[in-house]
């Protein structure tokens, strides 16, 4: 499957759990029904404080992929852990709008001694997710971009997941971008 439709694919997914957890009132923050999956997030309302939490959690690895970030709280957050030893890595986009946009956090990051890199230049790299630890993720539709009141209106999705063929897979797709490779498709579906 190509990357972009997988993605497309995932965020559908996302979307469509979003809303049915809703429905079932789960939006308060409490574990999903599924297990693995939860709480979610649903943006503006909830706000990012657990998303800072989440990263600051890490004992000994967070790996981020953002197509935009321009968050002061989550960029010092990335520093605090790599300061704490975890070893961070963070994949910014470029290749759309992102270069010029993600070039102070870029600059920031690596100046504190965050590990960071361009996604691929061929790649328009759309994802916004999170693991930690390599045993959770934070999958996303939001961009870590506190500006222009982005945040305050903006309808966005997170959700947490623990599932460990679902942190796998997005590991695993992390781990090629970072090192060039190419991303092949899980051989099934493991979301949701």
């Amino acid at each position: 499957m190509h990357r972009r439709g997988a993605f497309t694919a995932v965020l559908a997914t996302l979307l469509a759990l979003g809303a049915s957890m809703f429905s079932l009132g789960q939006a308060s923050g409490a574990p999903a029904p599924h297990g693995s999956l939860g709480p979610l997030l649903i943006e503006p309302a909830q706000g990012f404080r657990a998303v800072y939490s989440f990263v600051s959690s890490a004992k000994a690895s967070v790996d981020m992929v953002m197509y935009e970030l321009n968050d002061a709280a989550a960029e010092r957050a990335l520093v605090a852990d790599a300061r704490r030893g975890v070893r961070v890595r963070v994949i910014l986009d470029r290749a759309y709008h992102g270069g010029p946009y993600n070039e102070r956090a870029f600059s920031f990051l690596t100046a504190h001694g965050v590990a960071v890199r361009w996604a691929p230049a061929s790649t328009i790299v759309h994802e916004k997710a999170i693991v930690v630890d390599d045993r959770k993720a934070l999958i996303a539709t939001f961009n870590l971009a506190n500006s222009s009141d982005y945040y305050a209106t903006t309808r966005d999705f997170g959700v947490f997941d623990e599932s460990r063929a679902d942190v796998a897979a997005i590991a695993s797709v992390f781990d090629s971008d970072w090192s060039g490779r190419p991303v092949s498709a899980p051989s099934q579906n493991t979301m949701a």
